[in-house]
């Protein structure tokens, strides 16, 4: 068959880069000779194909003279291991392209990062090595080679042995409730294995996306894993009704529902949810350094749910506080589910949407920390020992919602209307959709402002919870 580019290849012999690799490439030539190159089909998953479907889904599209196939080819054939050995290379190509790509910065990259989520996986200060790293990871794990290209046979991999499981009980646990919730769960659940170690096998049947709370959970294995399991309830918590006689905790209400629904003996030792990470996961960091202020940047959950509205602080409170932690080198990252209401901040990165849960997750292990009311970002970062700002006024009770490395603004014992314990009401005025949840309404709503604001909440202004962010790095904990 000759050289390569002699069939397939526009190139000059002297100066291919793919004819070099047949010329330096034994088992490469040995195979390529007497074959055809791959078809695109079979190509799929190599680190050039991957490469060119992250920059289409930026929106870029190649030019007549940008080489793109070309190099594109060349890193299918080098490989998952060649390209990291050739990184610098490939990176130094798309900076020489860049003009013909339309990037007239690094900013540029960035920002078309953002708009799509990849921002969670792009260095902004590096977006280009950010997307040959990402090219990379994918085609790695499609467990692209070299030998994929010529089509060499491969040996499948063996399975790895499951877990033994004889003697252990198998426990579907079921919670249909919000992410939040389930996040509290996975601490009765470290305590059921803490304290009763190899007696149970655990697997969760949760909504969709929820059971991305238990990737990597050493304690919770696919309900496919399960023979004949016990299925236990989990949806519901009758200590929440003596929150308000007794400090108690939401950890403590799903220990204690555990407990009861197994008949054995748990006790709450831990005072966060347990959420576990990738090595990967843990390396993120290093990809976000862009995406972030001088001093971190913070996670704000600024939105309410649809049909419980008493825990809304309002947009335009938070509004002012992105402006108050602008001043000082703060970046806000806007966080939060389209299925709730959420108003975009200016001057805040936006990526409402735009996380998946497991995202969102792992998002919040790299923040500094974070900002909103009593809501799912507030379980998982306790769940990381992160500072937390929770905006609580007087709806729950404080020791059903406080967290040794937060700061909870309530207003319990303060107001006639939370003197003892939280209101629990469910919305600051009526909605007028038939629900019942209409019924229950703030006593104290401000209805003179841009939105309604249960006065409770409004009592907290903007500075005041800036002011709690900074002594954050007052005292030390997240570094100036």
């Amino acid at each position: 068959m000759g050289r390569p580019c002699e069939t397939w290849h526009p190139f000059s012999p002297d100066t291919c880069n793919v004819c070099r690799h047949y010329r330096d490439n034994p088992e490469l030539r040995a195979h390529w000779d007497g074959q055809s190159p791959p078809s695109p089909t079979e190509a799929r998953g190599l680190p050039g194909t991957e490469l060119k479907a992250l920059l289409e889904k930026l929106g870029v599209t190649k030019t007549h003279d940008c080489g793109c196939e070309d190099k594109a080819r060349q890193m299918d054939f080098w490989g998952v291991e060649g390209c990291r050995q050739r990184r610098g290379e490939i990176v130094e190509w798309l900076h020489l392209a860049a003009g013909k790509f339309g990037w007239r910065d690094k900013a540029a990259v960035a920002l078309r990062a953002v708009g799509t989520g990849l921002a969670l996986r792009l260095g902004v200060t590096d977006p280009l090595g950010g997307l040959v790293d990402e090219a990379i990871r994918l085609a790695g794990e499609k467990g692209t080679s070299p030998r994929q290209v010529v089509r060499a046979a491969r040996r499948p991999k063996a399975p790895t042995p499951p877990e033994p499981t004889a003697n252990k009980q198998s426990l579907l646990l079921h919670n249909g409730q919000s992410p939040g919730d389930i996040t509290v769960m996975t601490a009765a659940i470290e305590m059921l294995h803490q304290q009763h170690p190899g007696k149970y096998l655990t697997a969760v049947e949760v909504p969709s996306g929820c059971e991305q709370v238990f990737t990597h959970n050493p304690h919770v294995v696919p309900p496919s894993r399960l023979t004949n399991p016990r299925r236990v309830e989990m949806d519901g918590y009758d200590l929440i009704h003596r929150s308000g006689q007794r400090p108690v905790h939401f950890l403590e209400a799903y220990v204690k529902r555990l407990s009861e629904q197994l008949n054995v003996k748990l006790t709450l030792t831990t005072n966060r949810p347990h959420l576990y990470l990738s090595e990967e996961e843990r390396e993120w960091g290093g990809r976000l350094e862009g995406l972030v202020g001088r001093k971190g940047f913070w996670l704000v959950n600024a939105g309410v749910k649809r049909d419980y509205t008493a825990k809304g602080w309002g947009a335009h409170n938070y509004q002012a506080l992105v402006h108050e932690l602008n001043r000082h080198s703060i970046r806000v990252v806007q966080v939060g589910s389209l299925e709730h209401v959420h108003k975009p901040l200016d001057s805040a990165v936006n990526l409402l949407g735009k996380t998946s849960p497991r995202e969102f997750i792992v998002l919040a292990y790299h923040a500094a920390g974070g900002v909103g009311p009593c809501t799912w970002l507030q379980h998982v970062m306790a769940a990381w020992e992160k500072p937390y700002v929770c905006i609580a006024g007087g709806r729950e009770g404080k020791s059903w919602i406080d967290y040794p490395t937060q700061t909870t603004l309530s207003t319990v014992g303060q107001l006639t209307c939370c003197r003892t314990g939280g209101c629990w009401k469910s919305r600051t005025v009526p909605l007028g959709d038939g629900d019942a949840k209409d019924k229950s309404l703030c006593e104290r709503p401000v209805l003179d402002g841009p939105e309604p604001v249960p006065y409770c909440l409004n009592v907290f202004t903007p500075r005041r919870v800036a002011e709690e962010v900074l002594r954050y790095y007052a005292g030390g904990v997240v570094p100036a």
